[in-house]
């Protein structure tokens, strides 16, 4: 294999995630459903059907960004983020431990690498493990 040809590429893009498209889906069939209760009259309702499609374009557009991609070289891991994150380029050789563990027990949380804590640098991502 070259040195510079990737063994292994994902791409993680922003609006794929289904607990936020669901989310967003039922702030949108709220917004319809509230156009369709206000009998469809009066400026209030135009703008519920309004911000109804706007989450709805909003989201289709979510769907084809990027939010970042992992690549994996011979001897890197490269992770590379969208407008103001930096891009992250790991030595396999430096690489002491890795494990999966439980991120929060939240239900809602946002992905996050590169995050420095207690003297380690730490990655989560969305997922069951």
């Amino acid at each position: 294999m070259d040195e510079n040809q990737a063994a292994f590429i994902e791409k993680q893009y922003l609006g794929r995630d289904y607990g936020r498209i669901s989310i967003r889906m039922v702030l949108a069939l709220f917004c319809f459903g509230a156009y369709y209760l206000s009998g469809s009259q009066g400026q209030n309702a135009e703008l519920f059907l309004v911000v109804g499609f706007g989450i709805l374009i909003g989201s289709v557009i979510m769907m084809f960004l990027l939010h970042y991609k992992t690549t994996v070289n011979n001897k890197s891991i490269v992770l590379d983020g969208i407008w103001t994150t930096k891009m992250v380029k790991i030595d396999l050789n430096s690489i002491v431990k890795v494990e999966a563990v439980p991120y929060s027990s939240y239900i809602i949380n946002n992905p996050v690498y590169n995050l420095h804590q207690k003297g380690t640098v730490r990655f989560y991502a969305g997922g069951e493990h």
